[in-house]
């Protein structure tokens, strides 16, 4: 017995040294990734890694518990905060969401081959992506005024705006799948609206209280939550460009929008898959309602789904399903079902190819 204890533990040791040596290859190997930071929780080990630098230009060092930017990670936190809401009678996932949007936001809403569909748009079509609504932030121009005007403090209203007048929708309700931000920023609205409160307070309510994550906060909406005193959060990128502190970044809002850490990741996925957010374990799994969106990939409401076997790697057959988000800015959150693991973490770089090898190589390190 004594035997067998010391293999597993030599075994343990092993991965925690190729987890490690893995974030510092991403590091080295990738000229625009400035910094990493991983956590992996699985019934033998929890493991925390970090490298490279928060702060390139000061060569301040990663720590573990850097504080970082979720991008839309944060859609399976807004989802869940909706499906509270639900579960408290406070609007169904199939009620029309016009009577708690404003009139000016619903007129021209969803304008799609000379017919208005926005007042037939329902909770759950903006939770799973079914609306038809077009996308700001796959927009060229909407990219250029967020880096041109690094000083604007979106409201959603105006993110909307832009939308209406700048990205046509692409079918009408319920006939199809596209992803786009806006779909959470009215999710936002909705819950502001029947709450009678900022959605930033809902969500410290709501989740971010009962589950201690005392590290996440809305950036732009309320006070900074430090994870280490005296510390800013870790540096974002997409390419050379270090948008971290980029006021315009506040366009993300409901469908983005989080500092956090991984430890708060994964003490909220925790608590996802164990069920202790919701009154009914029916709540969740109503969350699980999947529409494949790729070869491997599904979505449901606000979580992610990878099945492994239809992902074409043979190292992976029969290594169930991943269930999560991720984020542009190079984070993710994802419970491995079989192995009762989770990683979280950010590679702090716009590269979602990326965020998929890290995820799968972190999965076969913790294989071998």
């Amino acid at each position: 017995m004594a035997q067998d204890s010391t293999k597993k533990e030599d075994k343990s040791s092993t991965k925690l040294r190729k987890l490690q040596n893995y974030l510092d290859d991403i590091v080295i190997n990738n000229i625009h990734v400035y910094n990493a930071v991983m956590l992996v929780e699985t019934p033998e080990f929890t493991w925390k890694g970090a490298s490279g630098y928060a702060h390139p230009d000061e060569r301040l060092p990663m720590a573990d518990n850097d504080q970082f930017y979720t991008a839309s990670t944060a859609k399976m936190l807004a989802a869940t905060l909706a499906m509270k809401l639900v579960e408290r009678g406070l609007f169904s996932l199939d009620e029309k969401i016009h009577p708690y949007i404003s009139d000016s936001i619903m007129d021209r809403l969803h304008e799609y081959e000379n017919r208005s569909y926005g007042n037939a748009i329902t909770v759950r079509q903006l939770l799973n992506h079914t609306s038809g609504l077009g996308d700001n932030w796959s927009d060229r121009a909407f990219l250029k005024l967020i880096l041109s005007n690094t000083d604007k403090l979106w409201e959603p209203e105006e993110t909307i705006e832009y939308v209406k007048k700048n990205c046509p929708p692409h079918f009408p309700p319920g006939e199809g799948f596209y992803y786009s931000d806006i779909n959470y920023n009215l999710i936002g609205l909705v819950i502001e609206k029947v709450t009678g409160k900022p959605l930033h307070n809902i969500y410290r309510e709501l989740l971010f209280d009962p589950l201690q994550m005392n590290h996440t906060y809305m950036q732009f909406r309320e006070p900074p939550r430090s994870s280490i005193t005296g510390r800013l959060p870790s540096c974002s990128y997409v390419g050379d460009i270090n948008y971290t502190s980029f006021r315009s970044l506040s366009a993300d809002w409901a469908g983005g929008g989080l500092q956090t850490t991984c430890e708060d990741l994964n003490q909220f996925l925790r608590a996802f898959f164990r069920n202790d957010i919701f009154e009914e374990i029916s709540t969740r799994d109503e969350m699980a309602a999947w529409r494949k969106i790729s070869q491997d990939g599904y979505y449901g409401l606000g979580v992610i789904r990878w099945v492994l076997d239809e992902a074409g790697d043979p190292d992976l057959a029969g290594c169930g399903e991943l269930l999560g988000h991720q984020g542009a800015s190079g984070s993710f959150m994802y419970y491995w079902d079989v192995k009762d693991t989770t990683i979280c973490g950010t590679i702090n770089q716009a590269d979602e190819k990326m965020i998929g090898e890290v995820v799968t190589d972190t999965l076969k390190i913790l294989l071998a």
